[in-house]
């Protein structure tokens, strides 16, 4: 594994961050994560190796996973994503060097580690150098055939939340729920009467509410709201 420069400091005071400036904050950040990715480098082989002979055995863990809980105190869902990118990078040198020499993040290289085979792990560490973690994983989810898996864990992952403070409504969708819902809300922003100059994005808005209104109207039709009056009987 190449071996990082040595680095100016291993903690620092506050007192001695607020006397740095900017690019030196900056500049020392950078360097930390690329340890910090040479690091998780060094942990997924060693997962790897472990777990190919099957070594947490002998501390009495039932798993790979929770062995990596108690020994080194992370969470299942990191220790199973250590143990999965350290099996898949048995066989893709390239991701695993690039990781180690902390070139690449581990971010990057779980996005894209279950879409790389040993013909395109080149290829693919080179995207990861230019790309985003979010591109790589748009670009992972467009290589790999979809699986029963993936269809089970975008229906998981479904959510709508909304924020009272900015009054946003934002949602993740399964796939074909998403091209529906889409599809459904542009057809109705077409059909809404427009002066010209609405801009889309406000059409589309009017169409969810037009939308959510129409489905509470009786027959589609008046509104459902009841207006309760109070005055004298007389």
């Amino acid at each position: 594994m190449p071996a990082l420069d040595t680095p100016r400091t291993s903690s620092l005071e506050l007192s001695e961050v607020a006397k740095m400036s900017n690019e030196e904050i900056m500049e020392l950040a950078a360097e930390s994560a690329r340890r910090m990715a040479s690091q998780a480098g060094l942990i997924v082989q060693l997962a790897g190796e472990l777990d190919r002979r099957e070594g947490w055995r002998e501390e009495g863990a039932t798993s790979l996973e929770s062995w990596m809980v108690e020994r080194i105190g992370v969470s299942v869902p990191t220790a199973r994503a250590l143990a999965h990118v350290g099996e898949r990078l048995f066989d893709l040198p390239h991701l695993a060097d690039a990781l180690s020499s902390g070139d690449l993040s581990f971010d990057k290289v779980r996005a894209v580690v279950d879409a790389a085979t040993p013909e395109s792990d080149a290829e693919l560490r080179d995207q990861a150098m230019e790309h985003s973690v979010r591109e790589l994983t748009q670009l992972a989810r467009s290589r790999r055939a979809p699986t029963p898996d993936d269809a089970r864990g975008d229906h998981d992952r479904r959510s709508l939340r909304c924020n009272e403070a900015f009054r946003t409504v934002t949602a993740q969708l399964p796939a074909e729920t998403f091209a529906e819902v889409r599809g459904s809300l542009e057809a109705r922003a077409r059909q809404l009467p427009s002066d010209g100059e609405t801009p889309w994005d406000q059409r589309l808005c009017d169409a969810f509410v037009d939308l959510v209104r129409s489905g509470r109207r009786p027959g589609g039709t008046a509104p459902p709201f009841t207006v309760v009056v109070h005055v004298p009987m007389d």
